[in-house]
């Protein structure tokens, strides 16, 4: 897409219990499950793949977009896309994708916004880096 990955949002699907929920936040992040459980009262991890593709049947496999109250779904949005004045994201398909503003995505989408998100460490530093 030629963005940089702050601004690029992914959507990973989780579940917390029996409880579907997905989490948007910058693509060049990784989430922090201990602290999004904390947030969401429940022990928080991926959802398997198979459920993904039964709950998201309209979706290309692994391209879920960030629009979960289509599917009766909670979002849970990281503040640093929240910050961004637009973001961009899947729409269900592995070859294209969207840009919104992040203000116009809060409004449609009313996501719980917290933060969750974690910079993901470039596997070029030295441990010294570190």
């Amino acid at each position: 897409m030629h963005f940089p990955g702050k601004e690029v949002a992914k959507t990973v699907a989780l579940c917390a219990g029996e409880k579907v929920l997905l989490a948007v936040l910058p693509a060049s992040y990784h989430i922090n499950f201990e602290k999004l459980s904390t947030v969401v009262g429940d022990q928080v991890q991926l959802l398997e793949q198979e459920k993904c593709n039964e709950l998201f049947p309209d979706c290309e496999s692994g391209a879920i977009p960030p629009f979960g109250e289509l599917y009766g779904v909670p979002v849970y949005l990281d503040e640093t896309l929240a910050e961004d004045v637009e973001i961009v994201f899947g729409n269900g398909t592995l070859s294209e994708s969207v840009r919104m503003g992040s203000s116009d995505f809060v409004r449609l989408v009313k996501p719980k916004i917290c933060s969750f998100a974690e910079r993901a460490w470039s596997a070029s530093r030295s441990a010294s880096e570190i």
